[in-house]
């Protein structure tokens, strides 16, 4: 028991639960009664007072007891810590089963020893030979912006997505906050299912898009993309930057498409990034592609807020929330896109995004 009061107060505090014959509630305001100018203990302090007085006695808190007590808990201390040291990814429920320890005294073990929770980051996994696909392709991006600051506002950042009628919904974080519980339930099976496949497209504080293909992309699907909007997209950008314009595919099979080669061929020469192509495209790469790591997410967390009931309700949430896009988040991109490639050559083109 913590020496928290005098023992007058000790003494005082089990008299009054007596008095109250074991009502803790009644004894704190029966103490606050007889002792208003005292500092007022909680009601579970009568009851841990008198439960203690029961177990080891009305001795000195500095005697014996105290020190063997002090001896148990350096045990259980230096047990918790091992039982950690060797596996940190332990959660408390099972290192309390595990070493029949409860879990509050195994919390505030950690906390007082400066222990956090750190949750894991995933990311994507990679295969052999792709840290060297990774580490040129940053190189790459870091030499030209040496060359020129406003590089990465020159490369026109593209990417396909599918959004579906349930979309992506974290139901361990999902809460209604009331005063009373009002039984709220949300649908997550539905029996009719529809799906959209969305491009989109970024540069300078430009969004393109977003413009809805078909469910299943090919390349000649692709190709006729390219042929007949492309042109419109791109008049959003500067003439200076169109004339020193990359486009960035990634490593999609419809991008493979010998046609979509010859026709990038045609309208960026050298200047395209891709699979096959001059610049090549590291594979396994969503962390090196703004669309993957700002873009989607941003939208589908405005458009997934609340249930989607339709197809149409759901392509108009993606054009809305794609209009909410400003210069400033483009512009954050880009600072997250020169640190995210400083980082992957640090990394020798490893994972990164544990260090963000």
């Amino acid at each position: 028991m913590p020496l928290n009061y005098s023992n007058a107060e000790y003494a005082d505090i089990h008299f009054v639960y007596g008095f109250a014959n074991g009502n803790s509630r009644e004894a704190a305001r029966e103490y606050a009664r007889r002792y208003p100018n005292r500092r007022q203990p909680h009601h579970s302090t009568f009851v841990n007072v008198h439960m203690h007085f029961r177990q080891h006695g009305f001795g000195s808190q500095r005697g014996p007891e105290r020190g063997i007590q002090r001896r148990v808990n350096g045990l259980r201390q230096r047990q918790i810590l091992r039982t950690f040291n060797e596996n940190n990814t332990l959660s408390i429920r099972r290192a309390a089963r595990q070493t029949n320890i409860p879990r509050n005294t195994i919390f505030r073990t950690l906390k007082n020893n400066h222990y956090r929770a750190y949750h894991l980051n995933p990311v994507q996994a990679l295969h052999p030979g792709d840290e060297d696909r990774r580490l040129e392709f940053c190189r790459f991006l870091n030499q030209n912006l040496n060359q020129d600051n406003d590089f990465f506002s020159k490369i026109l950042w593209s990417d396909e997505s599918c959004f579906t009628r349930r979309g992506v919904v974290n139901f361990h974080n999902l809460r209604v906050w009331s005063t009373e519980n009002p039984h709220a339930v949300r649908a997550r099976n539905f029996q009719m299912e529809f799906s959209v496949n969305v491009w989109m497209g970024i540069v300078e504080n430009n969004v393109l898009g977003p413009y809805f293909l078909p469910h299943r992309v090919n390349g000649p699907i692709f190709l006729e993309f390219l042929e007949q909007h492309h042109a419109d997209f791109i008049e959003a950008v500067t003439l200076n930057t169109r004339q020193q314009l990359y486009f960035q595919l990634d490593g999609c099979p419809a991008h493979y498409f010998r046609p979509v080669h010859n026709w990038l061929n045609e309208h960026y020469g050298q200047r395209w990034i891709g699979r096959g192509g001059p610049v090549a495209w590291p594979p396994r790469s969503p962390d090196l592609n703004p669309l993957d790591f700002f873009v989607w997410g941003y939208i589908k967390d405005i458009v997934y807020a609340t249930p989607v009931n339709t197809r149409e309700e759901l392509l108009q949430r993606i054009e809305n929330a794609a209009q909410t896009i400003t210069p400033q988040h483009l512009l954050n991109v880009r600072h997250s896109l020169t640190h995210r490639s400083q980082l992957c050559v640090d990394q020798n083109g490893g994972h990164f995004e544990q260090l963000l």
